[in-house]
């Protein structure tokens, strides 16, 4: 009896001691969305952020949770000294479930935060489209013959005759079903 005394005890202090630990768990506070200090301020919103950069080929990859479009201005925050790292423009290429930004200035860094600037002040690029009005072309036309180079055909060789396909034997009809 002496000897289950010391296993029995033990037993009911692993148990306390995961108890605690399942309720300590359960009442840790979820994580707050980050204040105006920490998302930049001036109502920016923290839309994502940076998990890997490509410098050499001028791209970074952001695991983007908020709906953007490609042509959007970013910018990418360090998370530790709020300081900004980067410029970026969303890029309508994607690797799913990821978008591309591409770096218009800094150098961003994996886990730094991806930030949309204030609405009012950031709108898609979009390209301009001037519409011609009809007959007119979109280029000049030349007057003048253009002038091959020197060395360089002016025509094509003739095609030579080549003999006629064999006839084949109709196809039959088929009997009805």
């Amino acid at each position: 009896m002496i000897s289950r005394l010391p296993l029995r005890l033990l037993l009911l202090i692993l148990m306390a001691c995961l108890a605690s630990g399942l309720t300590g768990c359960a009442a840790r506070k979820p994580k707050q969305p980050l204040s105006a200090a920490r998302t930049g301020g001036h109502g920016d919103q923290r839309v994502g952020e940076v998990k890997a950069v490509r410098d050499r080929l001028g791209f970074a990859l952001l695991n983007v949770y908020a709906n953007i479009t490609p042509g959007l201005k970013l910018y990418t925050i360090d998370p530790v000294t709020q300081e900004q790292t980067a410029t970026l423009t969303v890029s309508p290429q994607r690797s799913p479930p990821f978008f591309l930004g591409d770096i218009n200035n800094g150098t961003p860094k994996a886990g730094d935060l991806v930030m949309l600037p204030e609405t009012g002040h950031n709108t898609p690029t979009t390209p301009t489209v001037h519409i011609l009005p009809p007959g007119e072309p979109a280029a000049p036309v030349p007057t003048a013959p253009v002038q091959a180079p020197s060395g360089v055909p002016t025509s094509l060789p003739p095609i030579p005759d080549l003999e006629p396909l064999p006839q084949l034997a109709p196809i039959p009809d088929l009997p009805p079903l």
